[in-house]
């Protein structure tokens, strides 16, 4: 079950880093929620709208150090996010520890947690 739920993300990261709406939302609970390293909170329509904004870019996309935690049918992913572009005009740079949330009986990502980490 873990090693599928590893598969989740990766499908979900590829389809972020295509920019592709359709395949993300595809993948994504009815009811998720990611929670910025700012602490904002947004719902699913909000991370749609934010892939599909022309104002959103991303040049790079990695996750690494994916270790899962599994209880019952909830796998919690747990990765190092790196990445880069920009979000209305300004460049932004990732280096975060994240949490992906996956029902495997459902496949599909609950939600999202990310938190930054100091500079390398």
């Amino acid at each position: 079950m873990a090693p599928d739920a590893i598969d989740i993300v990766n499908q979900y990261d590829a389809a972020w880093l295509r920019k592709d709406v359709a395949g993300v939302d595809a993948l994504l609970a009815p009811h998720f929620v990611y929670f910025s390293s700012t602490g904002q909170v947004t719902d699913r329509a909000g991370t749609l709208a934010l892939l599909g904004s022309a104002s959103y870019t991303m040049t790079f996309g990695k996750r690494d150090d994916m270790v899962p935690y599994a209880s019952g049918t909830t796998v919690i992913v747990a990765s190092r996010w790196r990445g880069r572009g920009s979000y209305e005009g300004k460049p932004y740079v990732d280096l975060q520890r994240c949490s992906v949330v996956v029902d495997m009986a459902m496949k599909k990502i609950l939600s999202e947690h990310c938190t930054n980490l100091p500079a390398e």
